[in-house]
Order: C-alpha cells, then sequence, then structure tokens
C-alpha cells in the first residue's frame, strides 16, 4: 500500500465513525446508506481528484480501476473490475462494480436515473 492510499483510508476511517456497518455494508441513514465500506473509500479518492473522470464516456461519476492494492484493502473485490461511483441528484452515493466490457452497458442502464440533475 502506498502512503496516499493510508492517508485515504484514514479519512475513510474517520468517516465512518458512527455509522452502523453490518456485513461490510453501511446501514446507517445518511450519504452511503446500503453501500459496501469500500465506496467511502473511492469516494474520498474521488474527491481528492484520484479518479478518472468518466464524462468521455457521457456518464455521471468517476471510474476506477480495482488493483492488486485495492484488493489487498478489500477483498471482496476482484482484480481488473471497475468501480463506477456517481452521487445521485438528492445527494447519495451509488457504486457499482462491473467488468471494463460492462461498463459501458451500466452506465446507459442507470443514464436516466443517475444522470444530468433534474432542474
Amino acid at each position: 500500500m502506498n502512503k496516499q492510499s493510508a492517508t485515504i483510508c484514514a479519512e475513510c476511517a474517520e468517516a465512518l465513525n458512527g455509522y452502523e456497518i453490518e456485513d461490510g455494508i453501511i446501514r446507517s441513514p445518511g450519504k452511503f446508506e446500503g453501500e459496501p465500506v469500500y465506496v467511502v473509500h473511492y469516494w474520498h479518492l474521488a474527491m481528492d481528484g484520484f479518479a478518472y473522470d468518466c464524462d468521455a464516456r457521457e456518464c455521471n461519476g468517476w471510474v476506477f480501476p480495482v488493483t492488486t492494492e485495492d484488493v489487498a484493502m478489500f477483498p471482496e473485490l476482484e482484480l481488473g473490475c471497475i468501480i463506477h461511483i456517481g452521487e445521485s441528484g438528492n445527494g447519495f452515493v451509488y457504486c457499482e462494480v462491473v467488468s471494463e466490457n460492462e461498463l459501458d452497458d451500466h452506465i446507459e442502464a442507470n443514464e436516466s436515473e443517475f444522470g444530468e440533475e433534474e432542474n
């Protein structure tokens, strides 16, 4: 794990303080409700500018290739998958783990729900 990952993980631990977590899923109401704990890690990475912006694919959010460091921190993830996270118009963070081949289909399927913010 590199120093940047360690720093971000510490931020995540602090961010998760007070949340009820059951079987790796955040159960407390709020921005991350119903999402795996690793979503907080990726959210912090995105907010700190360490994500691939997926605007090139015309989607809302950010993508991250899952690395060996990620799998070491979060064994439930598979090496080579893609994490796609975004934020709904209501401020809730969502996450999907997809393969590179599934990413475009996933974006298209979620376009209406999580695409452009409503006016």
